[in-house]
């Protein structure tokens, strides 16, 4: 299955020929010692972008790599159940260590709150402390929250929220592999989240909570419509803290082929890839 090779940092992609494909957040770093006073917010990425532009197939892909590449338990939260693999992803259900999958944690807030206290009880138990959190659709539970001061609220409370448990998680996974645990697993805890960012439909609230999350969330992974493509190609860009020497001048375009399947163009110096160079990613 070709995947990203690393969910949060830029990588090499392990695949039958080699293609490169997009890390979901600039941080080129995972080994870095973790400091309660100077949190590493490069290990936190924000995904955004208009609604089926494939943010949950990206958000689950990083899931599945970082259980069947590296082994880590990841904690994935949706507000919409997740039954079966995202339609892009379906061609490369042969290719998913089914028992690697076991170590993704999925859990289905239905309400800011819920979401809250599910991110609150992480510490409870560490035998089950995650590499990764994953929320998908943060924007559904900030719709359901009031009005915009509470969305903001919420917002607020919720990435520092992240960030300590983050924090709290890394300072225990740090531990445990120093104590003989796998030297090839992440030794910070990373978060990714995504939230829907209608073009030219964006509401005050969402962009007061956004300003928010991103004081949390800088680095910022942006999908952007192909104005001449429709639905079929987007324009992946990447923002913010910590951008590693190979991510300087290159962008990437997402394109959907007939069948669904994704596939991954490299734009270095921001002009447009030749598509006969690019490899089809998971569907």
């Amino acid at each position: 299955m070709r995947v990203f090779r690393h969910y949060s940092g830029v990588g090499e992609v392990t695949s039958a020929s080699d293609a490169n494909y997009p890390p979901l957040s600039p941080n080129n770093n995972n080994n870095n010692n973790i400091d309660n006073n100077n949190k590493n917010k490069s290990s936190y990425c924000v995904v955004l972008g208009e609604a089926g532009c494939g943010k949950t197939a990206l958000l689950f892909l990083s899931a599945v790599l970082a259980a069947s590449e590296f082994g880590v338990r990841v904690l994935f939260l949706s507000r919409t159940p997740i039954h079966t693999l995202p339609a892009p992803l379906q061609g490369a259900r042969a290719g998913v260590d089914l028992l690697s999958l076991k170590k993704i944690q999925f859990k289905y807030p239905r309400s800011a709150v819920d979401l809250l206290r599910d991110v609150a009880s992480l510490h409870e138990n560490d035998k089950t402390l995650p590499s990764l959190i994953v929320i998908d659709g943060l924007d559904q539970y900030l719709h359901s929250a009031g009005d915009h001061s509470q969305q903001s609220l919420i917002a607020a409370r919720l990435s520092a929220l992240l960030a300590d448990t983050a924090s709290f998680v890394s300072q225990k996974l740090t531990s445990a592999r120093s104590d003989g645990g796998s030297s090839n697993a992440p030794q910070d805890c990373q978060v990714i989240i995504s939230l829907s960012s209608e073009a030219g439909n964006e509401s005050p609230a969402r962009g007061q909570a956004l300003s928010v999350i991103e004081r949390y969330f800088p680095a910022k992974c942006l999908l952007e419509r192909e104005p001449e493509c429709g639905d079929m190609a987007w324009r992946v860009s990447f923002s913010g803290a910590q951008q590693s020497s190979c991510d300087l001048g290159m962008g990437w375009r997402l394109m959907y082929s007939q069948s669904g399947a994704m596939e991954f163009h490299a734009v270095p110096g921001g002009k447009l890839s030749n598509p006969g160079n690019s490899t089809t990613a998971p569907e």
